[in-house]
């Protein structure tokens, strides 16, 4: 995108890049956007960081998911969620119960929907 046409992604395009690494496990891709983000200033970005913690949940890096949600000055739901998530599937139920209870302190409820509205 810069080198052909010298137009800087925006911190939309750039968090809309993470899960595709996530997703196709490319931890090289991955970290190669992450210093980008660094490089042009998005990173402090919620939905880059939050973008961060969900491609690191998925791949297993629990560690680096924690060291980038705890850094977040301020957190969405989908921060949360990817932090929650990420506990849950690799086995640390205190952690995902501990956090679940961290978010509800703080005023952030879940929605669920069903198939005829919010349940």
């Amino acid at each position: 995108m810069v080198v052909f046409s010298g137009v800087r992604p925006s911190s939309v395009t750039v968090s809309s890049l993470f899960p595709a690494c996530a997703n196709v496990m490319d931890l090289r891709g991955g970290k190669g956007m992450r210093f980008y983000a660094l490089v042009i200033g998005v990173e402090e970005n919620l939905f880059v960081s939050s973008s961060f913690v969900d491609m690191y949940a998925k791949w297993g890096h629990i560690f680096e998911a924690e060291k980038v949600f705890n850094k977040l000055r301020k957190r969405n739901m989908v921060s949360w969620n990817s932090m929650i998530f990420g506990y849950l599937n690799h086995g640390s139920c205190d952690k995902t119960i501990q956090l679940f209870y961290q978010m509800e302190a703080k005023g952030i409820r879940w929605k669920l929907r069903g198939c005829c509205g919010i349940i």
